[in-house]
């Protein structure tokens, strides 16, 4: 019949090895506040400083905190080696049954053009430590589709676990997207299984074609520097008597020196530190406040290219400045996230349609095999205005 406060701490752990393996006790330090009359009361609370650890704060305001050391008991785990009977053959350690479906997005595309895969990974009792099986290392899948190296994270809802991942196809015979299979071994029924979706089928048209009228630059003319005479020419140096004049500070004027010097002095340290300070305390935050500022010297650089510049690489570096921008605001993995998964998070909030050409036209050489002339000039335009306009509604 004693009231008790029960903090719980749960941590997941995965052997790595068999055998009996031994852990040590857990050990925890805490300290209370005593109730007054010596009795635990109705709605009564501990409470427990951030400080307890420290003795000099043993008595705050007049409140003397009681500490209490403690340890668990050490314990022994046995762990199971896996059987071999049964073993899939891309069996990859996943310990756990689990259900897998997936959907896609577009299934009517053109050659080259991504799909969205969202793979839901359900009833599987630890999703904190499920790994999807890598796509790209899978012959089903590489045969027929190129598959990004760098991949985000999963999605984690309750017991369900959701991946995106993305799929270009290499050309018009691809007509299904292949089951994804998820082998485990299920220690209930102390059995190998297989987890695995249905094949989806899709339709591969032929490559669209870029004509020269969408690649023609527009504008007036080139552009000509003109140079203006200065009719005033050069004018001489001269000092006065005045430079010689004695300029030795006086007690009064040092005085202020010293008064003011050093609030000035840690004022500009401050300031000159404020980022240092920022990257420590919050690295995430630091990089989407320097987001817009990398964005904007990146856009300058490409904007000083020559004309005659290799027109292919200019665009990867537009493609890399714009998902760099992206990936440090939002806190993305640079190369893995999509111009789909980008609408997705953002939503009614901003208009992201300026970039589509960015995300998916300077990829298009690469998958469609005919070398565009797109309108560089325009793409960059279109991207810094685009994204000048929708940083305040990220920041």
């Amino acid at each position: 019949e004693k009231r008790f406060h029960t903090v719980s701490f749960s941590k997941i752990v995965t052997p790595v090895k068999s055998g009996e393996q031994s852990l040590r006790p857990s050990t925890m330090l805490c300290s209370y506040i005593p109730p007054q009359g010596g009795g635990r009361g109705k709605g009564w609370k501990t409470n427990y400083p951030s400080y307890f650890n420290n003795n000099f704060f043993a008595e705050v305001e007049g409140d003397a905190f009681k500490k209490y050391y403690t340890a668990s008991r050490s314990q022994t785990l046995k762990v199971l080696p896996l059987p071999d009977a049964g073993r899939p053959r891309d069996f990859a350690g996943q310990i756990g049954a689990c259900k897998v479906t997936v959907t896609a997005t577009p299934t009517v595309l053109r050659a080259g053009d991504p799909i969205t895969l969202t793979i839901v990974i359900d009833d599987y009792p630890f999703p904190e430590v499920f790994q999807l099986p890598d796509l790209s290392q899978q012959a089903a899948f590489t045969h027929q589709f190129s598959i990004p190296p760098k991949q985000s994270s999963g999605r984690i809802e309750g017991l369900k676990k959701t991946y995106i991942r993305t799929l270009r196809p290499l050309a018009q015979d691809a007509s299904a997207i292949p089951s994804v299979r998820i082998p485990y071994f299920d220690p209930v029924s102390k059995s190998y299984g297989v987890a695995e979706s249905g094949a989806i089928p899709i339709t591969v048209k032929s490559a669209g074609m870029v004509t020269a009228f969408d690649a023609t630059m527009s504008g007036a003319g080139p552009l000509k520097n003109h140079i203006e005479k200065n009719a005033q020419g050069l004018r001489a140096n001269f000092t006065g008597l005045e430079a010689i004049k004695n300029s030795a500070l006086t007690g009064f004027q040092w005085l202020l020196v010293l008064l003011i010097l050093p609030p000035i002095g840690f004022l500009i340290f401050y300031l000159a530190s404020a980022k240092r300070r920022l990257l420590k305390k919050d690295p995430v935050k630091s990089r989407a406040a320097g987001a817009m500022k990398r964005f904007q010297k990146g856009v300058s650089k490409l904007s000083r290219l020559n004309s005659n510049a290799d027109s292919e690489l200019a665009l990867a570096e537009l493609d890399d400045v714009v998902r760099s921008y992206f990936a440090d605001k939002l806190n993305l993995v640079r190369h893995a996230h999509t111009f789909e998964e980008l609408e997705q998070s953002l939503r009614d909030r901003v208009d992201l349609e300026p970039l589509r050409d960015v995300y998916t036209g300077c990829e298009y050489e690469k998958y469609r095999g005919r070398k565009p002339k797109p309108n560089r000039a325009l793409l960059i335009r279109q991207a810094e205005q685009c994204i000048q306009t929708i940083d305040p509604e990220l920041s």
